[in-house]
């Protein structure tokens, strides 16, 4: 009897163990549930949602004895045949704003009608507009501002920070930025950008799929800085549906004339 009395005690004793410690279990889970759904009700919705991933970004692999670059074989080469079949005379007009727009964003000045005509001549002779861009950047007159000694703000290096880590999978460090003026870090940052772009696979997906999501951040992040229908969407399907449609030259000249209008505008 005392061997029964004793064993339902300890059974009792530890059914009332086991209990306790299940109905902790059941409150830990349902705070934790709790927790969760109250974290995605304060979760603001992506305002601007897309499928579009961020790529693996390229290792740099360019020296400087590789051809590889001008051999243009590859999807990201052949498409853009609507402009490219254009007649001379029709792509004017495009090409006239381009170095339009390049100049203002390189200079933060307006272009004259005699540089105009030179760099449309260089164009319609078979230059690219990425080394319409590199005349500019590389010439004395460049040079001159890159030799003021001016500092960069504070914004505008934590924004050259951010955008390395994430786009250009850099590291720069923000006291080397501060020996830099604004026109050394906006040449600096294009030509890793160019460097990046040619990186890519030669099927264009990964790249275009990148453009795609820094131009949505350039729109969403700078909204007053773009007038045209593109530029200005914060939709990054809009954009590689873009980049999908024009020639590689034009890729490379949006970038690079978005850049150095965010950081001309960011420094200001």
């Amino acid at each position: 009897m005392k061997y029964f009395l004793l064993t339902l005690i300890i059974t009792n004793t530890t059914f009332a163990f086991d209990w306790k410690e299940k109905l902790e279990e059941l409150k830990s889970k349902a705070i934790d549930k709790y927790e969760e759904l109250k974290g995605d009700k304060n979760k603001k919705p992506d305002p601007y949602p897309t499928k579009i991933k961020m790529p693996e970004l390229p290792q740099i692999s360019k020296s400087a004895t590789s051809l590889s670059v001008y051999e243009k074989k590859g999807a990201i080469y052949s498409q853009g045949a609507s402009f490219k079949n254009l007649s001379t005379e029709k792509k004017r007009p495009y090409r006239t704003v381009f170095i339009q727009e390049l100049y203002e964003a390189v200079y933060e000045a307006d272009i004259s009608k005699q540089n105009v005509v030179s760099l449309l001549n260089v164009l319609e002779k078979g230059g690219s507009r990425e080394g319409v861009y590199r005349s500019l950047v590389l010439s004395n007159d460049y040079g001159a501002l890159e030799a003021y000694n001016t500092t960069p703000n504070e914004k505008l290096i934590n924004y050259v920070v951010q955008f390395g880590e994430k786009y250009l999978g850099r590291k720069f460090s923000p006291d080397q930025l501060q020996k830099i003026n604004l026109y050394g870090i906006k040449r600096v940052i294009c030509e890793k950008i160019l460097e990046l772009i040619d990186s890519f696979p030669v099927d264009g997906k990964d790249l275009k799929s990148w453009y795609a999501l820094v131009s949505a951040e350039y729109a969403q992040k700078f909204p007053r800085l773009w007038k045209s229908k593109i530029r200005k969407s914060p939709y990054a399907d809009l954009h590689y549906k873009w980049a999908s449609t024009v020639p590689l030259q034009h890729i490379k000249s949006e970038l690079i004339i978005k850049t150095h209008k965010i950081y001309n505008s960011i420094q200001r």
